[in-house]
């Protein structure tokens, strides 16, 4: 009887452990297939990321092909290969599960040589002039005291006592000397030293405010970023399009054109620049706009100026680096209302400009009318007058393989008066000389030893158009050394 009890205690022992394993295991086998359904649900996840990321690495090998074929066809004898696994980092698109190749992908940065291919594809010896503003202005040093400047040197062939060498326009520049926020403060010297009474005078000087952009060119293109800044001092009037080359630095030529020379008054001296003045000005950049507004001491008389520009910008939409860039097309339309101390206005000058910019080629062209008041109450004559031009740049490095350019130039300029009166040193008073329409063509060549250093060689004819001017010359060739610190 014992035995029989004794086994079947051990039979209800043994159907109990068993029936205790059998609900383990079953616990067990949910545990596993949840780990598994858990594991499928984010391999698909991972699937779905992956497959998205073959899609953008895709797209991004499509880019880099367009832009190695473009850099080959600009540069044939410098051009790279740009390698597939410099494709910038994609980690956003995996965020949950990454692969070896996609940890890879998200630690190592290979966006610097993309970017420094982008800033470079289009890059030519002439881009420090129209393509970067001003070499002193930097936004890293935002904050910091420029110091700078240029000269000429300037030799041409003689007519009627002209000089055969002189120093043009030695300018000091101190580019932000106050700086504190939104505020900052600069100016340029100039010393002209051209002519019988050389002199020191103010060639920019100005409180300025801005916002947005901490560009503020003392000379130059100002309109290079979008911001808005209000100005109060003496600067160039952004008047047509040449204001951009008043400073011998920033000009590709030798001489102006005649809308400069002849309506803007400059003067011989090619050092000289055009509308310059003292007041207040606003100027500034939206989107595609760009304007600028003033009012100044006359131009003309003794009285106040007024006037403006409204610009249009289209910018190249292949060049992938727009800051600090020229745009493909700008247009402008300009005016000038001239005031003397009565409120009455003397002068009016109208001015429409365009210029157009791709990779190496650069043309420009502006046509002024001067109109001036029949009924003034000054003692002047009322002298009408109109000019334009038309000025092609050429880089010729890209054949070349050194840092030439060559341009060209149409200009005329057309009096509505038969004489204009000159003060004759000799006899101490105005005296009359004949003047009618003169057209003229120019051509030069430039070479740039280094950002420092150019030299400009330029020939000038009037198409045998004559004036009685004391210092008026038909033809006559210039050399140019510009230095720049």
């Amino acid at each position: 009887m014992k035995a029989v009890y004794q086994s079947a205690l051990l039979i209800t022992t043994a159907v109990a452990f068993n029936g205790m394993a059998f609900a383990e295991d079953t616990d067990l086998k949910k545990m596993v297939q949840q780990a598994l359904d858990a594991k499928d649900k984010t391999i698909a996840e991972m699937d779905k990321r992956l497959q998205k990321l073959e899609a953008l690495t895709k797209e991004q090998q499509q880019v880099i092909s367009r832009m190695q074929q473009e850099k080959q066809h600009n540069q044939p004898d410098q051009a790279e290969p740009v390698q597939a696994d410099e494709i910038p980092a994609l980690a956003p698109v995996v965020t949950a599960v990454s692969t070896p190749a996609v940890v890879a992908a998200k630690t190592e940065d290979k966006s610097a040589p993309a970017s420094q291919a982008e800033t470079t594809t289009k890059k030519s010896g002439l881009a420090d002039y129209f393509q970067i503003p001003s070499p002193n202005v930097d936004h890293a040093d935002a904050e910091k005291t420029e110091i700078g400047g240029f000269m000429d040197v300037t030799a041409q062939s003689t007519q009627n006592d002209n000089q055969a060498f002189h120093v043009g326009v030695v300018e000091l520049s101190l580019d932000r000397v106050l700086h504190k926020g939104d505020f900052a403060a600069s100016a340029a010297l100039d010393w002209f030293s051209y002519g019988t009474d050389p002199s020191v005078q103010i060639g920019a000087a100005f409180f300025d405010f801005h916002l947005y952009d901490e560009r503020i060119p003392l000379r130059g293109r100002i309109f290079q970023e979008a911001g808005f800044h209000l100005q109060a001092g003496q600067f160039d009037l952004p008047f047509g399009s040449d204001y951009q080359f008043f400073a011998v630095r920033d000009r590709l030529t030798v001489t102006p054109p005649m809308t400069t020379t002849r309506i803007q008054q400059s003067g011989s001296n090619p050092s000289n620049g055009g509308f310059n003045s003292t007041g207040v000005r606003t100027y500034g950049q939206w989107e595609n706009l760009s304007y600028a507004a003033y009012a100044v001491d006359s131009i003309f008389t003794d009285g106040m100026a007024f006037g403006g520009r409204l610009g249009l910008l289209v910018n190249d939409p292949y060049r992938l680096h727009k800051q600090a860039s020229a745009p493909l097309f700008d247009a402008g339309l300009s005016v000038l209302l001239d005031m003397d101390n009565g409120d009455h206005t003397t002068d009016k000058v109208y001015a429409a400009d365009v210029s157009f910019n791709y990779e190496n080629v650069r043309l420009v062209s502006e046509f002024m009318q001067h109109d001036a008041n029949e009924n003034r109450v000054d003692d002047r004559p009322a002298l009408d007058e109109s000019g334009f031009h038309v000025t092609l740049i050429t880089d010729l490095e890209r054949w070349l393989e050194q840092p030439f350019y060559v341009y060209g130039r149409y200009h005329q300029w057309t009096p509505n008066y038969k004489t204009v009166a000159i003060y004759n040193d000799d006899t101490g008073k105005d005296e009359d000389y004949k003047v009618n329409r003169i057209p003229a063509v120019s051509f030069g060549l430039g070479y740039r030893f280094n950002e420092y250093l150019t030299l400009k060689a330029e020939y000038n004819d009037t198409l045998g158009h004559k004036t009685d001017e004391p210092l008026f010359q038909s033809q006559f060739g210039i050399v140019q050394l510009v230095g720049a610190f």
